[in-house]
């Protein structure tokens, strides 16, 4: 828990950065953007011919979204163990970006190998 301001005392909300490490928040730094990346430019073919599968794309990335935000508010260490695996597999896209860290494409090879 974040300490008290020791001048008004106000105690600030709990981030996500009280409970996640280093490398967690690492990965959800590098996901977060790339995904809302893809809703916004799959977005502008909501109105064309290709609607319906737009939408669709659209929503799935949304959802994806949505697994990330939750890992990122999940406390209890043992539930976002959970979320860790399908966290990493949605790196998967981007490989071999150079942003995504040396260490996350080990641990999933190493979980995709076994």
């Amino acid at each position: 828990m974040p300490d008290p301001c020791p001048t008004c005392g106000h105690v600030p909300e709990p981030q996500p950065s009280d409970w996640l490490t280093v490398d967690e928040l690492a990965l959800v730094g590098f996901l977060s953007p790339r995904l809302v990346e893809h809703r916004d430019k799959v977005e502008a073919y909501t109105s064309g011919p290709t609607r319906d599968v737009a939408i669709a794309a659209a929503d799935l990335s949304a959802s994806v979204q949505g697994v990330v935000s939750g890992f990122v508010w999940t406390r209890d260490p043992e539930r976002r163990r959970v979320l860790w695996v399908p966290l990493l597999i949605l790196t998967q896209p981007w490989f071999e970006h150079p942003d995504c860290a040396p260490q996350w494409r080990a641990e999933l090879q190493s979980l995709l190998v076994k």
